[in-house]
């Protein structure tokens, strides 16, 4: 888990769970590198199973240490695909008896311009549940401005770096989001 900086001083510990594979040299290697390898493997629904599931454990051993926190977790573009991620979130959620409102399912934008029906679906199954939702990485190219403020997505990652976007696609991104009164974590910053 990698701590979020929450600017808006609300009492919640935000965190980021990023699932890092470790060579045999011990060299970290982030989502980022092997995920599409993985996702063009097939193996992305097992990868979001997996986290999730580490997610769950880990944030109930929090809660019963008396440690508050929400985290997001960033799932592969084919999660909203898989019929069978939030029926085993959900199982695993009574199982642990942790508040689905602490976990934040973050959805890529092409995931969502891909296929929008099916991002709405998923999407509404996860609030059932008590799930939050966010989109991450948020450029504003790939969904209009009407099916994005249609979405019960809350929070908007956008990457701040400036081989991401550049400034004026960067103000653009923030605009968008702030027209949909959304919340949006800032990546990138140190860049």
């Amino acid at each position: 888990f990698q701590p979020i900086i929450n600017l808006h001083g609300e009492p919640r510990c935000f965190y980021e769970a990023q699932l890092m594979l470790r060579t045999l040299d011990g060299k970290v290697i982030p989502s980022a590198e092997y995920l599409p390898s993985a996702e063009a493997a097939g193996l992305g629904s097992k990868i979001d199973r997996s986290l999730m599931l580490n997610v769950i454990d880990t944030l109930s051993k929090y809660q019963l240490e008396g440690r508050p926190g929400v985290v997001f977790a960033g799932l592969s573009s084919t999660a909203v695909q898989d019929n069978a991620l939030l029926a085993a979130i959900q199982m695993h959620l009574k199982a642990t008896g942790l508040d689905p409102g602490r976990l934040i399912l973050e959805i890529d934008e092409p995931a969502l311009a891909k296929d929008l029906a099916a991002c709405q679906a998923f999407a509404e199954k996860a609030k059932s549940i008590g799930l939050g939702l966010g989109v991450q990485p948020f450029t504003n190219r790939a969904v209009s401005m009407e099916a994005l403020s249609a979405l019960p997505f809350e929070y908007y990652s956008v990457d701040c770096r400036p081989e991401t976007l550049d400034e004026e696609a960067l103000y653009g991104a923030i605009d968008a989001v702030h027209a949909i009164d959304r919340q949006i974590i800032a990546r990138g910053l140190e860049d």
